[in-house]
């Protein structure tokens, strides 16, 4: 009997050290799922509506596990069921407990798509191309063709509001350019209801063309009224709007910088230098800032403005003070060129001097003060052997 009570001991004994290292066990393995990795291919994670949290473990772990142990241990963290449906980025999530701290807090991913003020559509469509996790439809003719049919004009330049627009991963990018036309259209429309009784645009469409003309012609907000003020009247007495961005949009890849004379008499239907009136369609992506500018001008008399050389323009209301203006921009121009120059051979003179003197040493100040000189500038006082600034030994009288 004495055997017996022994054996039943030890395998009591046995059974609790075997429960004990099952519990340890157990524990170890729940202790290490809010460690698991991720899998390093999965970038972005969409969580439906009414997504489970064990479906979500089973697809993003990298080595999954019995779904027991999972199941145990969402039933002892009862908080990770309150997951929000959405779009999550997983850039910085490397295991269960960064993912489920995400999807929890609710931090989704947030995509947007920036039109840029004065661009052209052509620059906006390559942009859009590149944009990340954007469904690319627009990517043939015929696609494109069908997509100028839906908007009802054949040349899409202009008709989309520059700002940024918000979307979600694999958002088509029609539907982009839908909520900047969309975005166009409710701000026009609310412009043009509100216009100064003063514009001489026959419909909205005009309107646009102007802010597109505008928005390349300055980029100072305080401006825009005035420039539409010009343009404005000149259409109001029939003058020709003579505005150099409509030239440069219509010999398009012929541009290199710089506009010549053959360009300015070009015949082509942008150039506002041969035509009257406006050309026939946006030339760029205009902004609210220049569309509000279109539909309420400055109420100034001026037909005239030139670069001032400082970022803005000089204003005139007759072409004796324009010519002026021009020839004061021209003056500042050239003078601007001279000093560049100046500047230019003054850095090089003086390079090869430092050059000089880590070859002779302090001697060659002297170089330095001749080059100093040479470009009108005061040199340096000498100093005397003792460091101390040398006093001038001339008489006063």
């Amino acid at each position: 009997m004495k055997k017996f009570f022994k054996a039943l001991f030890i395998l009591l004994i046995l059974a609790l050290a075997a429960a004990a290292g099952l519990y340890r066990y157990c524990l170890t393995v729940l202790d290490e799922i809010p460690l698991q990795t991720i899998r390093p291919d999965l970038k972005i994670l969409e969580v439906k509506s009414g997504a489970k949290p064990m479906q979500i473990i089973k697809d993003s772990v990298n080595t999954p596990v019995n779904d027991l142990w999972y199941r145990i241990w969402l039933h002892q963290n009862p908080e990770l069921g309150r997951i929000k449906r959405g779009y999550y980025s997983l850039d910085g999530v490397y295991n269960l407990r960064d993912l489920f701290a995400k999807l929890t807090e609710g931090k989704q991913m947030s995509l947007s798509f920036t039109i840029v003020a004065g661009t052209r559509f052509d620059k906006v469509l390559n942009n859009l191309s590149r944009a990340s996790l954007v469904e690319h439809t627009l990517d043939s003719q015929d696609a494109m063709d069908a997509y100028k049919k839906e908007l009802k004009y054949d040349n899409l330049e202009g008709l989309f509001l520059a700002d940024t627009y918000a979307y979600d991963p694999n958002t088509a990018d029609t539907q982009i350019l839908g909520y900047a036309h969309e975005s166009l259209v409710k701000f026009l429309d609310d412009e043009w209801e509100r216009r100064d009784a003063r514009v001489f645009y026959k419909d909205k469409y005009e309107a646009l063309i102007m802010a597109s003309i505008i928005e390349k012609e300055t980029s100072l907000l305080e401006e825009y009224p005035l420039i539409s003020a010009v343009f404005n009247n000149r259409l109001n007495i029939g003058m020709k709007l003579q505005t150099d961005p409509t030239v440069i949009y219509g010999i398009r890849d012929r541009y290199n910088g710089n506009i010549t004379k053959a360009d300015l008499k070009d015949d082509n239907p942008y150039n506002t230098y041969v035509i009257k009136g406006l050309p026939p369609t946006p030339i760029s992506i205009p902004s609210k800032e220049t569309i509000h500018a279109t539909l309420h001008p400055a109420n100034v008399d001026y037909l005239f403005f030139v670069a001032n050389g400082s970022g803005g323009h000089t204003f005139s209301t007759n072409l004796k003070d324009h010519n002026r203006a021009v020839k004061e921009f021209l003056r500042l121009l050239k003078e601007n060129k001279v000093k560049s120059r100046k500047d230019k051979v003054k850095e090089q003179i003086l390079n090869t001097t430092s050059e000089i003197e880590n070859s002779i040493g302090n001697e060659s100040r002297g170089l330095e003060n001749l080059v100093e000189s040479l470009f009108n500038l005061k040199a340096p006082e000498p100093r005397n052997e003792s460091g101390s600034d040398r006093k001038d030994e001339a008489s006063g009288g």
